[in-house]
This record gives C-alpha cells, sequence and structure tokens, in this order.
C-alpha cells in the first residue's frame, strides 16, 4: 500500500503560478490525508488480529480467513494475503516477547549446551537424522523417547536428560500399524493401545501433516499448548511431499526454514528424519544427506547412521548387523558409536565407541602376530593378574615358563614395545638384592582374554 509522488507534469501547462502552487498544495493534503487513512486501517487490521489471536476458538489456520473477510468489509485499500500474514505473524511475535540484541555493556558468558540426549539431540535446536531406509532411524529416536518417558539416565551409554518434555509426532511416512509397533517396543503403548502420557499427538500415513502454512500453523498450536515440546518428523521428505519442491535445489530446506521460525519463540526441540544418498557409506555426518546440501546447512545438529557391512560383502560371509552412528553439530565433539539392533529390534546394543572398536581391533591384530612365546608369555601375565591383581617380574616369568633370564626379559620387551602390558610398580626389596620391576596387562588385553 505505497503512493506514487504527485505528478507535476499532469497540471495545466497554461495554469498561472497561483495556480500551480494551489494544486500543489491540494495533492499534498490529498496525499497526507489517504496515508492517514491508511494508517488508520492498518491499526484496525492490527487490531483485528490481535483479537483473532487471542481467541482460542480460532484455530490457526483460520485466522487468515477471518482477517481477510474483516478486510474485503471494513478497509477499503486492497491488502493481499501475504500482507496479512504477515500482520499475523508480526502479532504473534509480540505477543511471545522480541528478542532484544546484547547490548555492547552487557556481560557474555557461555553456557553449557542442554542436551535431550547428551552428544546426539540438542534441546531447543534442530536435529537432521540421515539413514538409508530400513536401518532403524524411526526405531532409534521412538526408543530413546521411551527412555525418556521411564526415567532412564541413559540411552547407548549417553546420558538423557532429566525430565521428559511432551512429545509430538508427524509420523507422514509410515501406516499406523508400523507407529503401533514402533511405539510398543519403545514402551510408549500399552497392550490396552493407551499412549504414554508424554504423547500429545501421532500423525501417520492415514492421517498426515504435511510442513506447509497449515501444518506449521497446526505444529505451532501444539507448540503453544506445550512450551518446550519434542517434534519428530518423520519423514522430511513425505512431510513436503506435493509442495513441488526439487530435492537438488535449496529450495528443499524453506518449508524446514518456515518450521523452525515459527516454533522457535517455544523452545521446541524439532527432530528430522531424512533420506540419507546411497553414496554416503564413509562420508560424514553432514555429507551423508540426499539431495541439497542446503538442509543440513539449516540445522544445529546432524546424526547419520550407516551400517557397517558394505552391499558388496561376500554373500557367503557373517552379516555384520552394527550400525555405525556418527553426529556433527555446532555444540560438543563429534560422536561415533557402534550400536545393534538385538533381540528383533526390541532393543540396541552398544558395541563401545568407535574410537575403542578401532583399538580393540587393533589389539586383536597385534595379538594375532605373535610368536607362540610371545603369546603364551602374555596369557600367563594376564591369568597371574586376574588372580592376584599384581603384576609379574621378569624372574617369576622366566620361572613360569622355564626360560632362560635372557629370553624371559626380551620377551617382556617385545610385549612391551607392543603396548600390551606397562609397568606397574615394583617387587618388595629382598635380602637377594634390588627390587625388580613388574608388569600387569593394559585392560583392553584383559577385556580381550576374558570374552
Amino acid at each position: 500500500m505505497t503512493f506514487p509522488p504527485y505528478d507535476i507534469a499532469s497540471f495545466p501547462v497554461t495554469a498561472s503560478a497561483d495556480q500551480l502552487e494551489g494544486l500543489r498544495q491540494e495533492a499534498e493534503l490529498s496525499l497526507v490525508q489517504e496515508r492517514s487513512t491508511t494508517f488508520e486501517e492498518l491499526e484496525r487490521i492490527e487490531v483485528r488480529a490481535r483479537e483473532l489471536c487471542d481467541d482460542r476458538s480460532v484455530k490457526s489456520n483460520e485466522r487468515l480467513i477471518h482477517l481477510r473477510a474483516f478486510c474485503k468489509q471494513e478497509i477499503e485499500s486492497p491488502v493481499r494475503d501475504v500482507e496479512l500474514r504477515q500482520i499475523i505473524n508480526q502479532v504473534r511475535r509480540e505477543r511471545l516477547g522480541v528478542a532484544e540484541p546484547i547490548g555492547p555493556k552487557e556481560k557474555l558468558f557461555a553456557e553449557e549446551a542442554p542436551w535431550i540426549w547428551e552428544g546426539v539431540v540438542l534441546k531447543g535446536t534442530t536435529t537432521l537424522v540421515l539413514a538409508l531406509p530400513k536401518v532403524g532411524k524411526s526405531r532409534l529416536m521412538t526408543q530413546m523417547i521411551g527412555r525418556l518417558h521411564h526415567g532412564a539416565p541413559d540411552f547407548l551409554g549417553q546420558k538423557l536428560a532429566d525430565v521428559c518434555p511432551k512429545v509430538l509426532i508427524v509420523g507422514t511416512d509410515q501406516p499406523k500399524n508400523d507407529w503401533v509397533k514402533c511405539l510398543r517396543l519403545a514402551g510408549l503403548l500399552d497392550e490396552q493401545g493407551n499412549q504414554a502420557d508424554c504423547m500429545v499427538g501421532l500423525y501417520t500415513a492415514g492421517c498426515p501433516l504435511h510442513i506447509d502454512e497449515e501444518g506449521i500453523e497446526k505444529i505451532v498450536e501444539y507448540c503453544e499448548e506445550y512450551p518446550g515440546l519434542l517434534i519428530l518428523l518423520d519423514s522430511y521428505a513425505k512431510c513436503v511431499q506435493g509442495l513441488g519442491l526439487d530435492e537438488r535445489s535449496a529450495d528443499i530446506a524453506d518449508p524446514l526454514s518456515d518450521l523452525q521460525e515459527a516454533i522457535a519463540p517455544y523452545e521446541a526441540t524439532l527432530v528430522v528424519i531424512h533420506h540419507a544418498n546411497k553414496q554416503s557409506q564413509g562420508q560424514s555426518a553432514s555429507m551423508a544427506s540426499r539431495g541439497s546440501t542446503a538442509l543440513p546447512a539449516a540445522v544445529s545438529q546432524i546424526v547419520s547412521m550407516a551400517r557397517v557391512s558394505s552391499e558388496e560383502q561376500s554373500p557367503i560371509a557373517r552379516r555384520d548387523n552394527r550400525i555405525k552412528l556418527m553426529t556433527e553439530g555446532r555444540e560438543g565433539e563429534p560422536l561415533e558409536l557402534l550400536i545393534e539392533q538385538v533381540e528383533g529390534g526390541n532393543s540396541w546394543h552398544l558395541h563401545g565407541t568407535a574410537e575403542q572398536i578401532r583399538q580393540a581391533q587393533g589389539f586383536r591384530e597385534v595379538i594375532e602376530k605373535l610368536t607362540d612365546r610371545q603369546d603364551e608369555a602374555l596369557s600367563d601375565i594376564c591369568n597371574h593378574w586376574i588372580a592376584t591383581g599384581r603384576g609379574m617380574d621378569a624372574r617369576h616369568l622366566e620361572n613360569a615358563l622355564k626360560l632362560k633370564r635372557q629370553a624371559a626379559r626380551k620377551v617382556i620387551q617385545a610385549l612391551k614395545s607392543k603396548g600390551l602390558i606397562i609397568e606397574w610398580g615394583q617387587s618388595e626389596t629382598s635380602s637377594v638384592g634390588r627390587p625388580r620391576i613388574l608388569f600387569r596387562p593394559v585392560s583392553e588385553i584383559l577385556d580381550h582374554y576374558s570374552s
């Protein structure tokens, strides 16, 4: 609703200077009056928008319809829907309190990142979960929520928040029966079909919700009622289906950005499940997303899941069902876990961090290359430690394996150089001579021999 400057060229050419001045003053007065009328109309529109936002009987997706009808009846100036929508959003932001910038004299302190699932799901932000189909994205996230609901201190070795938030599942990717099984396995649904009290809504393929204008407004309604809401969006591709967006275009992230902006004032946590590209094996979490990189760029935390075994694995080889979970984000250190669905998908098992697995594999490879004498010596040192809790010196190893003194010392030096044993104090001084150095196996070797 803007007005062009008055065109002086439209004045009569034959008019006198006084007439021209009179016409100019009339034009300016007319413009002032039009602007005054416009300001009054805008104020009336804003008042009506506030009334609609405060009226709980008016659904969020109906506000625009009511405001459009009001303008048609009460407002003379033409107003477009996009302008009315902006006014509604402005009123909503005002009700929540406009964020003020930090002043130059205000002190700044770093705050510890609030985690819902430490290292994996960051509270109050968006986490993108990426994996190929049937890897277990939905079950992992719902079982994490189930652990939260039942007050478990951790999940797969990572600490959980003390309080479970209310949960909304926008599960447009799966039919109801699949969600029933998923929620039941997670302990969020009992045998009588009753949902856990943390659940506030479930959308399925049969009753879908899409991330269009209406869908975003609906999610905002939940956020208004349940501040700090945890929203599980499964999957992004299905939730934006029908919007005419190309996954390869940066526009694919627009609905997510709109949703993030709409729910930000309510401190909601958004977990978005999306499909990974087929070439994601071995790539970083941020590069695993299918389609445009605009989607991972729009989130604070990225979680990728990929099977350890590749498609090229021999068909006669024993299948490796372990899954590597990797994270990248703006808070905390990157995390790598090796996990596996066990008991037919009823639960998840943690094999350890990827670093622990690599280290254990490295120790196994070193042990496999030991000579018979070195392997026998290492086994004896381990058994002695397990039985007595004390280290072994070269003299005892010499006697136990019937070795010559020089050979025993050579074996101990070889095991020490390979990182399999470490010095662990000294033997008590005796009348025979000086105390001798004791050696014990490293903890990883004890794990290997006890497994």
